[in-house]
């Protein structure tokens, strides 16, 4: 795909395995060691023991489009010179930062982050689609909000016939 020219996205772990190597000196994932990456970004991670649990917001650097989701990895991930941030964070956990996320490759056509929900935002979304398809018209961020409601509903109706939902809410206390 990269070969090709096609556009390549890597979220969280997947962002991580886009650069030039993983490290894990102290084997939080198995033996201690390093794991090459696919190399199609200019940057290594390490993993650490600290995990990022994290809400974040901010901005998509190319033009500013509002973005936010939440990290959850463990590791820190370096840039080297022919990488380039592709979020800029203004929020983690309700503070004030201001920090640069992921990265994407000088022609931009890969590109990584560690904000998992990124999509879930329409303008983002919108925006993302319109790249890989210039005649996209967009969706409807009402449309999207309904449908993402009715896909809840359809996962409660499931719990409710298929668990003990009173006996689970005993036994967390919440009944």
């Amino acid at each position: 795909a990269v070969a090709a020219g096609r556009m390549v996205v890597g979220v969280c772990g997947g962002y991580q395995m886009l650069g030039r190597t993983v490290r894990d000196p102290r084997g939080l994932e198995g033996e201690p060691g390093e794991t090459a990456g696919l190399g199609f970004l200019d940057c290594e991670t390490e993993l650490a023991a600290d995990k990022v649990l994290a809400r974040a917001a901010g901005e998509w650097v190319e033009d500013a489009t509002p973005v936010d989701g939440y990290e959850i990895h463990m590791g820190r991930t370096l840039l080297g010179p022919a990488a380039f941030p592709v979020v800029r964070l203004h929020e983690r956990n309700a503070g004030p930062t201001d920090e640069p996320d992921g990265a994407r490759n000088a022609a931009g056509a890969v590109w990584g982050t560690y904000l998992h929900g990124l999509f879930d935002r329409p303008e983002f979304r919108n925006r993302f689609l319109r790249r890989l398809d210039p005649a996209f018209r967009g969706t409807d961020p009402r449309a999207a909000a309904q449908f993402k409601e009715e896909q809840y509903d359809l996962l409660a109706e499931h719990f409710a016939r298929h668990l003990d939902v009173p006996r689970l809410l005993r036994i967390a206390g919440l009944a």
